[in-house]
């Protein structure tokens, strides 16, 4: 059985809190398919009645996480963030003041011819 993935729904950006999607059409495919065979199988050893396999399709129950039930990333992570804003700031206009002082300090220098 060959089947293209490409088609079938994808799983990689669900929240952890949603259930999985399903593959109808697959599962319908492989239902078929095996109900065939059984079929097939029942012909041929001369059964008279032919076993069929019934299918239900539910979401899987879903148990509250407890690892992020109470997640405030905010407080636990917003101090690292608060002072990143400044911090960086304060880097690049200590870099430039740095660079504006020694332009000048060569400046002088060439000025005194050394």
């Amino acid at each position: 059985m060959y089947y293209n993935m490409t088609l079938a729904p994808s799983n990689l950006y669900t929240s952890l809190d949603k259930p999985m999607k399903k593959d109808v059409e697959l599962m319908s495919l492989k239902l078929g398919i095996d109900n065939a065979l059984l079929e097939y199988k029942a012909k041929q050893k001369g059964m008279s009645w032919v076993p069929k396999i019934n299918q239900t399709v539910q979401a899987f129950p879903l148990v509250p996480d407890r690892v992020f039930k109470d997640l405030d990333v905010i407080s636990m992570y917003g101090a690292f963030y608060l002072i990143m804003v400044p911090l960086c700031v304060f880097m690049v206009v200590f870099d430039e003041l740095m660079r504006e002082k020694s332009d000048k300090l060569r400046l002088g220098m060439q000025v005194l011819g050394t």
